[in-house]
């Protein structure tokens, strides 16, 4: 039997003509009884509402120490759910809210009813996005995915699965992410390789519009689905973001009304036919290798924010890189370094180094368990590249300090670099300049300790200290020594 439970507390200042009146269960009866539909049967222990018959039983007291009744109300439903017994509920709190009583409930079996009835409905399409993901990551992207995808929730996910299965790594996702790892929309590229495209257009008549739409996030339900599916990704996030809010009404035994399961009917049976739809042609999806790369990118950045900012860190170093060798645009990263090292442009160390950094990437996305272990060790490699990077940097400042006779303000050291570098610049390219010059400087609170090269003079100017030993240029310089100098 479903039970409700009210307790209505009535207020002699707020209500003081029907405080009087309502000083028994008669009188409160009475009161309910203004609703032609209701009917009292107090002896039976029944109220009737349309004809319809429920249990019903009422209490009153008074408030210790101040001008309060309160009326301890329960009704029950006995079998399935009437809709008079709904009713009957709505009726008796419009009634009380009307003359500005207090109701509090105590007990709602209906929000229960509805509760279980919904979390059947979410239990069931959580569990089809789930077997969804897991075929598209596991059988479209690849098998190795779950092991390579492994940051801090995976991995203790495969720790605790007795089996190991890649099923079981899956249940560990949180209802609002499966949802993240198909609708939320990311971009293959980074701006700073779109400004450098866009910079690099002497007219309209080079611009190519599908390598710049290639720039436009996207989600990998529209890269993939959309095409087979007819429908896009806003119309399913928004429809599973509403689920999840829901869900949480649920999960955390929150009142839920009729009107949110039915909101949760309407919202699954929505989503379950395109996912059914979808799922019926994973099948036809055949993806290129970069496109599994990326995807398991995607997630491992949506999963663990530690390794998401190491990647991060790669893409930015990446961009810093080809801004260095402009003429080898088109190629992918690691097709960039083996021709630079074919070409002679850069030494096998710093080969090995980028070659190193490429291969643990691989492992922490896509190949192999990562640990805090290699993610440490992808950080310390990135910091080399960096240093690499920043040499090519600091060589360049160096110079333009040269031809400003070693002496500058920033503006000076910006014009002379822009005006005569063939790099592509990226967005924040002056504060790469301002370390070159921070980190090389005792003056500076970011400086390494290693080379105090420059000195400085006042606010924004900086000059080539004087005196420099021969054998800290050249280690400063490297093969640059003796240039322009």
């Amino acid at each position: 039997m479903l039970k409700t439970e009210y307790l209505i507390i009535i207020d002699k200042v707020s209500t003081s003509a029907l405080y009087s009146f309502l000083n028994s269960n008669k009188r409160f009866n009475e009161f309910l009884e203004q609703d032609k539909d209701l009917v009292i049967q107090a002896k039976s222990g029944v109220i009737s509402y349309k004809d319809t018959t429920f249990t019903y039983n009422v209490k009153h007291g008074q408030v210790d120490g101040k001008e309060q009744k309160y009326f301890y109300l329960i009704v029950g439903n006995k079998g399935e759910v009437k809709p008079e017994y709904k009713d009957l509920l709505r009726a008796i709190k419009k009634m009380v809210y009307e003359e500005g009583f207090i109701l509090e409930t105590l007990q709602d079996d209906l929000s229960f009813y509805y509760s279980q009835q919904a979390y059947s409905l979410i239990h069931e399409i959580e569990n089809y996005m789930r077997k969804f993901i897991t075929f598209f990551m596991v059988a479209i992207v690849g098998k190795d995915w779950v092991q390579g995808n492994s940051p801090k929730i995976i991995k203790e996910a495969i720790n605790k699965s007795k089996r190991k299965q890649y099923s079981d790594v899956l249940q560990q996702l949180d209802f609002k992410h499966l949802g993240d790892v198909l609708f939320s929309s990311y971009q293959n590229s980074d701006n700073s390789k779109l400004l450098s495209k866009i910079s690099s257009y002497e007219n309209t008549s080079q611009i190519d519009l599908e390598e710049l739409k290639s720039f436009i996030p996207t989600s990998n339900w529209d890269s993939f689905f959309k095409g087979i599916v007819d429908c896009d990704d806003l119309y399913l996030k928004s429809r599973w973001d509403s689920l999840y809010e829901l869900r949480n009404i649920v999960a955390h035994t929150s009142s839920l009304s009729e009107d949110n399961y039915n909101e949760i009917l309407s919202l699954v049976n929505d989503v379950k036919p395109k996912l059914q739809s979808a799922f019926e042609k994973l099948n036809t999806i055949k993806l290129k290798s970069n496109e599994r790369l990326s995807i398991s990118e995607r997630v491992a950045k949506d999963l663990d924010p530690i390794l998401r900012q190491s990647l991060e860190e790669l893409s930015f170093y990446e961009v810093e890189f080809r801004n260095l060798y402009t003429e080898y645009e088109g190629t992918t990263f690691l097709e960039l370094i083996n021709q630079l090292k074919k070409d002679g442009k850069i030494d096998i160390a710093t080969f090995e180094k980028i070659e190193q950094i490429m291969n643990l990437k691989s492992k922490l996305i896509f190949e192999s368990s990562p640990s805090n272990t290699n993610v440490r060790k992808l950080n310390k490699q990135l910091g080399e590249l960096n240093h690499d990077i920043q040499s090519t940097w600091s060589r360049d400042v160096y110079f333009a300090f040269i031809r400003l006779k070693g002496k500058g303000s920033l503006e000076d050291i910006y014009r002379i670099i822009f005006e005569t570098s063939t790099r592509k610049f990226s967005t924040n390219w002056r504060g790469t300049v301002r370390k070159a010059i921070y980190t090389n400087s005792s003056n500076a609170d970011l400086f390494d300790g290693r080379f105090d090269i420059y000195k400085k003079v006042s606010k924004g100017i900086w000059m080539i200290r004087k005196d420099l030993d021969e054998q800290v240029l050249k280690s400063f310089l490297g093969e640059e020594y003796g240039k322009n100098s």
